[in-house]
């Protein structure tokens, strides 16, 4: 089933020839966005050579320092603005597909009931414009629906952190999509990033390179080695969160709130991780279809 910010799929009707030529305007301007912003990372390396020379003549600074601020501009350039250039052209390139998906089918998509309900381009999650001002982008995505009314266990107040203690807590058993859906998400989790080990082996043949080139140089091998072990570090933490979550598969059941303003919040016994906000999937289950 499809949610968006807590609230299930509720109806779907064609878009307006004003809600498509919104839609299109929409498109042109995301594509406009991707082109500028891919030219940030050339510029800024293009920029690299100019570097030493504005330290030395417009900064007016020694030759060493001049040659640090070159380095450290190429640092900058090579570690923020190329990989910050990647980023801001896949989520705009991403942006503009799905918006012509969301054209291709024609439909808007409600969530909700009443005054709370949201209509949304569901692809893109754009929320339509309307009388509530300037249209924004919302979570839409697929998850396994929390049952409404399941069957519940009591669970010792030992197996409650101190801190959500006074919730009602009680167990209730996962549903088997529910488990696919936990057993899936680990998997990709745990993937092994190809990338990040292609890009350390070139930070640190780099690193390497350039480490007796310049008194100026062994800093800027360190603050290439640090990001490449920070990349590490949330790899090695994903990691531990997918054998939590395998962990909570095994177990098979979900902590439930039944008392209190977390009434019908859930959480994963072993990852801790929140599973239901007020009776629908948190916000990290939702995954894009398409």
């Amino acid at each position: 089933m499809r949610y968006c910010e807590g609230r299930p799929e509720s109806d779907a009707r064609p878009l307006t020839p004003g809600e498509r030529a919104w839609a299109e305007a929409l498109r042109r301007r995301l594509a406009v966005r991707a082109a500028l912003a891919a030219l940030v990372g050339p510029l800024a390396l293009a920029s690299v050579p100019l570097a030493p020379w504005f330290a030395r003549h417009v900064m007016r600074l020694g030759e060493r320092m001049a040659y640090a601020a070159g380095t450290g501009w190429m640092a900058l350039a090579l570690l923020l603005f190329l990989p910050a250039t990647v980023l801001l052209v896949r989520d705009g390139l991403r942006a503009w597909r799905t918006l012509a998906r969301d054209l291709d089918d024609g439909l808007a998509v409600r969530f909700g009931e009443g005054a709370g309900a949201l209509e949304v381009l569901p692809r893109s999650g754009r929320v339509l414009p309307g009388a509530r001002g300037r249209a924004r982008r919302v979570r839409v995505g697929e998850a396994a629906a929390v049952p409404a009314d399941p069957v519940t266990w009591a669970l010792p107040v030992s197996d409650v952190p101190e801190a959500l203690q006074g919730g009602g807590w009680v167990k209730r058993a996962l549903t088997p999509e529910e488990k696919d859906e936990i057993a899936a998400f680990a998997a990709r989790v745990a993937r092994f990033p190809w990338a990040l080990a292609i890009l350390t082996l070139g930070l640190l043949a780099a690193a390497a390179g350039r480490a007796g080139a310049h008194a100026a140089a062994p800093a800027t091998a360190a603050l290439w080695v640090l990001a490449a072990g920070l990349g590490w570090w949330r790899v090695a933490s994903a990691r531990s969160m997918a054998a939590q979550l395998r962990a909570d598969v095994r177990e098979g059941w979900v902590m439930r709130a039944t008392a209190g303003a977390v009434a019908g919040d859930e959480m994963l016994p072993a990852s801790r991780a929140a599973w239901a906000r007020g009776g629908a999937p948190a916000a990290w289950r939702l995954r894009r279809r398409g």
